[in-house]
C-alpha cells in the first residue's frame, strides 16, 4: 500500500481542487462551470453511495437541455 500513497494523495487533491473550482464557478454563474460540473458528476458516480447520489442529482439538475438554456440565460460572461 505504501507506493500507492502518493497516487492516492494526488488524486484526492486534484478532486478537491476541481470540486472547489466547480462550486466557485457555479456560485459565480460562469459559463464554463456547468459543463465542468457535468463531467465531474459523471466521474463521482463511482464513489458509492454518497458520490453516486450527488452525481446523479447533479446530472438530473444540470444535464437537461432546458437547464442549459436557463443556465446560459443567467451566466456571467465577464471572464473568470
Amino acid at each position: 500500500m505504501g507506493p500507492l500513497l502518493p497516487f492516492v494523495t494526488i488524486v484526492t487533491v486534484v478532486a478537491a481542487v476541481l470540486a472547489f473550482l466547480v462550486g466557485f464557478g457555479l456560485l459565480r454563474r460562469k459559463p464554463w462551470a456547468r459543463p465542468l460540473a457535468i463531467v465531474i458528476s459523471i466521474l463521482v458516480l463511482l464513489k458509492f453511495p454518497l458520490g453516486t447520489a450527488l452525481g446523479a442529482y447533479t446530472l438530473w439538475v444540470l444535464a437537461p437541455a432546458a437547464s442549459g438554456v436557463e443556465y446560459e440565460a443567467i451566466a456571467d460572461h465577464s471572464g473568470f
